[in-house]
């Protein structure tokens, strides 16, 4: 008997090539309407991967180009043309402006007569040789594609990017966005809502790192390929030396590790932060004032809570008397950071943002 129950079990368990069967009593298991919202929330989320994996894939195509089309900008910032690309349920995603060397060929080709020199110099078979060639020829094919006219257009082979600047006609359909000031200690190190190998999308609320606006962006992606091509520009342009790109962080805001505390006392990185707000509200409004959305200001406004502490925590330990010997302090690990973590917490709450907005 015992070996007949032993059968059953393993037959209806296991079929004989290995497969497994489910058990009789489970067959018509009832699905319950927790894993029912799992399920369609998974298959929410692969639908959402496709259509971002498709724009992923046209901005980093072998034969595209980026175009960062720069309206104004300041020491630190800039106004840029972005595209809209509306993906399901009121999400869209924000990207630079792409078209692809074979456009632009084409374009060459019906065009512009190259004289003999050009012909012997290039080979115009080669995408690329002909957007070097022809960067004048930009300005013709963006005005025809994009209906912008640019007084100057560069090329960063480098960096398959094209900087069109001097706009003195924008009838495009693309969205105007300020980009914020650049800061090593909060950019790529908040939550991410999707990724591709290296490159991070970012939603809503995390954005605010990034954008400027006068306006809710509302339900908003962002892709670090965007952020990559401004501050590619800026090393160019001379406003950065380098930056640090996204290394695979998923955790919020690196707050409590030696990056972030040393930003503080880096005077180069706070005298930026210090200027931003007046140079978005220069991008944003001009000569008006207005209200920027984001709270734009709660990194700078934390540098005395930070100072405070580091002045108490010195002032306990015997023999500490200045900052960089609390530094030492916390690299060597002889203390601990949980109070100062907790008036983080605390200084940076959801409630805190709320309130903040609504004195505003």
């Amino acid at each position: 008997m015992k070996d007949k129950d032993k059968l059953n079990r393993k037959r209806h368990h296991k079929n004989l090539d290995g497969t497994k069967n489910r058990l009789r009593h489970n067959r018509h298991k009832h699905v319950s309407q927790l894993d029912k919202d799992r399920q369609l929330s998974r298959d929410k989320r692969r639908e959402y991967r496709n259509i971002i994996n498709d724009i992923l894939d046209a901005q980093l195509s072998s034969n595209s180009l980026q175009v960062l089309f720069v309206l104004d900008e300041t020491e630190n910032n800039e106004k840029i043309l972005v595209s809209k690309n509306t993906i399901k349920d009121n999400l869209y995603s924000l990207e630079l402006p792409t078209f692809t060397s074979d456009d632009l060929n084409e374009y060459i080709n019906l065009n512009v007569i190259p004289n003999s020199e050009d012909t012997e110099t290039k080979d115009l078979d080669n995408p690329l040789d002909a957007v070097e060639l022809f960067q004048d020829v930009l300005k013709e094919f963006f005005k025809d594609t994009f209906d912008i006219e640019a007084s100057e257009v560069t090329f960063l082979k480098d960096k398959n990017l094209v900087v069109a600047k001097g706009i003195t006609k924008n009838e495009s359909y693309f969205k105007k966005v300020v980009v914020r000031t650049y800061n090593d200690s909060t950019w790529f190190n908040c939550n991410t809502f999707v990724n591709f190998g290296k490159v991070p999308f970012y939603k809503g609320s995390q954005t605010d790192i990034y954008f400027a606006s006068s306006y809710d962006l509302g339900n908003v992606l962002v892709s670090a390929c965007l952020l990559y091509g401004v501050l590619d520009y800026r090393v160019y342009a001379g406003k950065l030396e380098t930056y640090r790109p996204y290394v695979g962080k998923t955790s919020f805001w690196t707050r409590g590790t030696m990056d972030y505390f040393l930003t503080y006392t880096d005077p180069i990185a706070m005298e930026r932060l210090h200027k931003e707000e007046k140079e978005l509200k220069y991008l944003l409004f001009g000569k008006e004032d207005g209200k920027i959305i984001q709270d734009i200001n709660k990194f700078v406004d934390f540098q005395p809570v930070f100072e405070e502490y580091a002045e108490k925590i010195a002032n306990e330990l015997n023999g500490v008397q200045s900052q960089q010997e609390f530094f030492e302090y916390l690299i060597g690990k002889k203390g601990s950071t949980n109070e100062y973590s907790r008036l983080e917490s605390e200084y940076f709450s959801r409630s805190r943002t709320k309130q903040g907005k609504s004195k505003k």
